[in-house]
Parts: C-alpha cells; sequence; structure tokens
C-alpha cells in the first residue's frame, strides 16, 4: 500500500500527496536525463517568473505544475550537448503542446508521484499547460 499525506486547502478540499514517491521519481528522472531535467525545471520556473513579472501570462501556473509537466517528457527530448539549454527548452516546450493536442496523451499524465493523474482534480487544464507553453515558446522567440 502506498501512503500519502493528505493536505486540507483553504477552499476545504483535500488533496493526497506522496512527497517519497515524488522525490524518488525526480530523481530518477533526473538520472535518466544526466541531471537535466531538473535544469530544464529551473529555466521554465525562471521564465514563469520574469514572464509574469512582463504580464506576457493569462493563465497561473505553479511550480509545481510546471514540474509536472516537464516530467512527463520523454527522455529523448533532453537530449543534446550539455550547453544547449535554449534548443533542448524549446523541445521540451513543443513536446508539452504536442501533448495537450493529443487529448488522449494529456489525460493520462500523471504527476511527479506517478500515482495522481495530473488532470481532473487539481484546478489546472489542458488548456493552462497548452497556454503556458504555446506563451513561454513565443516569449523565447522574441528575447
Amino acid at each position: 500500500m502506498t501512503e500519502g499525506i493528505a493536505i486540507r486547502g483553504t477552499d476545504g478540499q483535500w488533496t493526497i500527496s506522496y512527497p517519497e514517491q515524488h522525490r524518488a521519481n525526480a530523481v530518477a528522472k533526473n538520472d535518466a536525463t544526466r541531471g537535466r531535467f531538473k535544469d530544464v525545471v529551473r529555466i521554465l520556473r525562471n521564465l514563469r517568473t520574469e514572464m509574469s513579472e512582463k504580464k506576457l501570462l493569462t493563465v497561473d501556473v505553479s511550480s509545481f505544475f510546471i514540474e509536472c509537466l516537464i516530467y512527463n517528457v520523454e527522455e529523448g527530448f533532453f537530449a543534446g550537448e550539455p550547453s544547449a539549454h535554449y534548443a533542448r527548452v524549446r523541445r521540451i516546450l513543443q513536446r508539452i503542446m504536442a501533448q495537450m493536442v493529443d487529448i488522449g496523451v494529456g489525460n493520462a499524465l500523471k504527476e511527479v508521484n506517478g500515482i495522481n493523474l495530473l488532470f481532473g482534480s487539481q484546478a489546472w487544464t489542458i488548456f493552462t499547460a497548452y497556454s503556458f507553453a504555446e506563451r513561454a515558446l513565443k516569449y523565447l522567440d522574441e528575447v
């Protein structure tokens, strides 16, 4: 049996979190991508902050949500030279958009813990994910 932690939100709703599984899966993904998973998470979190400060985002995306989206991108998209951050981030954002267009794929994605579905129990939607990736890609092309 998998044990989780129940967290009650300010809206009264309960969320079950699985921090041990989250950590183990994130470490495994980072190892499988030769450390690039955490790099991309960090880059996109910083990009999200920068875009928010410039009022370029119309959707609210949490750090947790960004990490989950990136976690669901296959390891092959993280390939390339270690210093090729720009090309890697673009590939990953494009892959996220492709996953969101295929509703069957999007609805099957899970949180980093590998247990909870990414969409359905949280406030974010496939549209939120697609919009974030699309705007981030556009922003990267402009800077």
